[in-house]
């Protein structure tokens, strides 16, 4: 999913994330010229700061099974960066980090990291986040509740751990990861406080063989479960008085438990000097326990060739649907892509498939999701999109581009009230529009680092199927700007700003609010190359906004912190 706000990594942060942002999920496609890294981190949101200081490895992660990458934006609170969940002894010559935050009044976080075994054949790390939030949440006023009745003190508190392995052998590579997450929260005025808890298993191989071939295979297992059923409150006519009585009502004994379990595998064959044949194959098997269960079945055959200047993927994605609507799908698997020179490049692609959707990624866009919700896939027809980019001088990259989407049964955010306790869900909707969008990049020297960009839907802004399928806030309008600054050595400075505008959900009030916006800024120094210190700062223009449907956001916060790497 991409960020509008791209903030610069800092040096001197050298930070692995307290609960950051990223759930991912593990719904995954392998391409076979990589190799397999099931990489695996908590459900949370994504940090609106300079990025942490990861080490240069990056591992492959298993290609998401689903065509679709969800947009994440960033909320106003000032976190830790997303866990990159291992190789800290990558972070040469430390094997491990600490990393402490705090904000007055009650906001802190903890983040570390070791790696017990890092050689070149066998690496082992482990790692383990901490977070506690509290904040005091407001809506704005509707028909249902006056403002005062719509406040009180949001508590929040996340802590994750997880353990990375991989081995390299002559034959191919093993790679075997895991992880556990817990939360829990409230919400203003809720009648039961909620918590989460989600369970990540995952191993994978590659290898090659001595006729060219690369194959991949991998197994994965998902769990995630709410703690709590919904319990809500009816308002009845007011008595004689004119105070209402409430009645308490609660549905089930448990909230829904999703479990996921999945099958990968990838091969290709040489296809003469530049191409080759592939086969990708997935199998996704997901199981509540309360509601229907379902199972998707994908296999793309394709061809890619690569001349240098000229890159190409020709195929098509098949999907098999058990028990969830129509049994067959099709979808193109194409790639067109040229570089004649350093200074120009052009991008087409056709994309499409079904969809898995997550508790965990529902969860992710807002945690008052219904703990009773199940749901069920999407589909995506087709996706399009022409990228267009052009480096004038040295320093300085335009991207510009037009994309469009079909998609059926696409998760719509919907407000479902039930009196003081009013959960969200989401409906199923066939959505389709077109959105352009353009991107800025600059640098000056090693002193400076700019970055701006828009995007932007067309369509009836008030038609629920003209929602770009990627912005599930609703968003018309998607702009960002940030800007980094180096002035000295081992200090960083950096300002953003993010603005979500003209978001509309489902069967939401007229008059409420939507709109968002977030100016952040923060600063790090390097005291010692294993010591440093840093400020963030987020909402510095202290707005009451909602970071998502029904979300209630705080207004100016941030975090002080020091990390230790040894």
């Amino acid at each position: 999913m991409k960020t509008i706000i791209s903030t610069a990594a800092t040096a001197a942060v050298a930070l692995a994330a307290a609960f950051g942002a990223q759930a991912q999920d593990l719904s995954k496609e392998i391409t076979a010229d990589r190799e397999i890294v099931p990489e695996l981190a908590p459900a949370s949101r994504l940090n609106v700061f300079p990025k942490a200081l990861k080490p240069d490895f990056k591992p492959v992660e298993l290609a998401p099974a689903t065509t679709a990458t969800m947009t994440r934006y960033n909320p106003v609170t000032a976190r830790f960066e997303p866990v990159w969940s291992g190789r800290a002894a990558t972070l040469t010559p430390y094997r491990g980090y600490v990393d402490v935050g705090y904000f007055p009044k009650a906001d802190f976080g903890v983040a570390a990291g070791y790696a017990p075994v890092s050689r070149d054949n066998m690496e082992l790390d482990i790692w383990l986040n901490a977070r506690n939030s509290r904040y005091k949440a407001g809506h704005p006023a509707t028909w249902l509740m006056p403002q005062s009745e719509l406040e009180g003190d949001f508590k929040m508190f996340d802590i994750a751990g997880g353990v990375n392995f991989m081995n390299r052998f002559d034959a191919g590579t093993l790679s075997v990861s895991t992880d556990i997450d817990y939360s829990r929260y409230n919400r203003a005025l809720t009648l039961k406080d909620q918590s989460t808890l989600g369970w990540n298993l995952g191993a994978g191989w590659h290898g090659h063989a001595a006729n060219g071939l690369d194959y991949s295979g991998a197994a994965r297992f998902g769990l995630f479960r709410f703690g709590q059923p919904s319990r809500f409150a009816l308002m009845p006519p007011a008595t004689p008085d004119g105070v209402p009585e409430f009645e308490i009502l609660q549905t089930g004994e448990s909230g829904m438990r999703q479990t996921t379990v999945g099958l990968d595998f990838a091969a290709s064959l040489p296809a003469g000097a530049n191409g080759r044949f592939g086969l990708d194959l997935s199998g996704d098997i997901v199981g509540y326990n309360h509601g229907t269960n379902y199972s998707v079945i994908s296999f793309t055959p394709h061809y890619r060739l690569n001349t240098g200047d000229f890159t190409a993927r020709a195929g098509a994605r098949f999907d098999i649907n058990i028990n969830s609507g129509k049994t067959f799908h099709v979808a193109p698997d194409v790639m067109l892509a040229y570089e004649p020179v350093s200074q120009f490049g052009a991008r087409l692609t056709f994309g499409g498939g079904e969809h898995v959707n997550t508790l965990r990624e529902l969860w992710q866009l807002s945690r008052f999701v219904s703990p009773m919700y199940s749901p069920g896939p999407s589909n995506i027809p087709l996706t399009a999109q022409l990228a267009l980019r052009v480096t004038p001088v040295g320093g300085v990259s335009l991207e510009v581009g037009g994309a469009y989407a079909n998609a059926h049964d696409w998760l719509i955010p919907l407000w479902m009230p039930r009196g003081l306790d009013a959960y969200g869900t989401f409906a199923g909707c066939n959505v389709h529009s077109f959105k352009a969008f353009a991107r800025l990049t600059a640098a000056w020297r090693d002193y400076v680092d700019f970055t701006a960009e828009i995007g932007s839907r067309f369509g009836d802004k008030d038609r629920t199927d003209s929602f770009w399928y990627e912005w599930r806030d609703g968003a018309r309008t998607v702009v960002g700007a940030s800007v980094a600054i180096h002035p000295v050595r081992n200090l960083d400075i950096t300002i953003g700003y993010e603005g979500r505008l003209d978001r509309r959900l489902m069967a939401m009030q007229e008059g409420i609010g939507l709109d968002w916006h977030n100016l952040s800024a923060g600063a790090g120094y390097r005291i010692t190359p294993a010591l440093s210190v840093f400020a963030r700062f987020s909402n510095l223009l202290d707005r009451r906004q909602q970071e998502f449907f029904l979300y209630s956001g705080p207004r100016f916060n941030g975090l002080f912190g020091v990390g230790y790497k040894f």
